[in-house]
């Protein structure tokens, strides 16, 4: 049983898996697309490579707690996804994720050029990791 997670952004959607035990986040990478159907698709298919049984998704909370436009947005993406995958779907609070991936990215010494490229996959892993410290 292994999670996936991910970071959905307009643009680049972060995405990280578990390791086979779940105790681990690991990022998987990064997919460049602002279609939806299209992230589902592609989604589905790294699920299906890597055995995944449930998804992680990032959800946008307001700092206040409360549910604004962008969770809505991912809350119908979520139900899309659902249905293209079969697989359960869990909101994660995002709140401060991308805080800590520029946290984790400055301890590990990386240039700023570097930092648009990874740290959606950062942020998913650090989703992931969230929730299995959880379980």
């Amino acid at each position: 049983m292994r999670l996936l997670a991910l970071d959905i952004g307009d643009k680049r959607t972060g995405v990280s898996i578990s390791d086979p035990t779940n105790t681990f986040a690991i990022s998987y990478g990064v997919i460049v697309t602002g279609d939806k159907k299209e992230l589902a698709a592609k989604v589905k298919n790294i699920c299906e490579k890597e055995n995944i049984t449930k998804i992680v998704v990032g959800y946008p909370l307001k700092m206040d707690g409360t549910v604004g436009t962008r969770a809505k947005m991912i809350d119908e993406f979520i139900s899309y996804l659902e249905f293209k995958t079969k697989l359960p779907v869990v909101r994660v609070d995002e709140r401060l994720t991308t805080w800590e991936a520029n946290n984790i990215i400055k301890q590990q010494g990386r240039k700023i050029k570097d930092k648009k490229k990874i740290i959606d996959k950062i942020a998913a892993s650090v989703i992931l990791q969230s929730y299995l410290d959880e379980l």
